[in-house]
């Protein structure tokens, strides 16, 4: 129980500091850190398995969707929040970021959008090629 109030304070705390909304300890259902995998040989890969991983789960999906959508307040930081995503949407997800037509990508709710480097916006479904891509506004 201790480690769960932990995990909770360290989501509440860099929520108020770096995203400066307000919510409370109620407003998180659970939080507990991820274990760290194996480690392995790569250098690059042994630094990024010493990073803390909280996961969390918000009682209410307005709560949820108002730290999704401040996020980008971290950018440049060492902090990330990102969407719990499928392991098929995960892999749409690095397809993008491969892609040298994509100049960036995110999740919003569990759908997959890009802007391309002609300023297109897309929304990207699992087995699709960017061509296929439905364009939104």
């Amino acid at each position: 129980m201790k480690k769960d109030y932990s995990c909770r304070k360290t989501v509440m705390d860099c929520i108020s500091r770096r995203l400066q909304l307000s919510i409370s300890e109620n407003d998180i259902e659970i939080a507990h850190q991820l274990p760290n995998r194996k480690p392995t040989r790569d250098a690059t890969q042994v630094q990024q398995l010493q990073e803390l991983v909280i996961i969390a789960r918000f009682r209410d999906r307005n709560i949820r969707n108002s730290v999704i959508r401040e996020r980008r307040k971290l950018k440049g930081t060492t902090c990330t929040i990102v969407e719990d995503l499928t392991n098929l949407n995960l892999e749409v997800m690095n397809r993008l970021r491969k892609s040298s037509e994509v100049d960036k990508c995110w999740s919003w709710s569990g759908h997959i959008y890009a802007v391309l480097k002609d300023s297109t916006k897309i929304r990207v479904r699992p087995f699709q090629t960017i061509a296929e891509c439905e364009v939104v506004d």
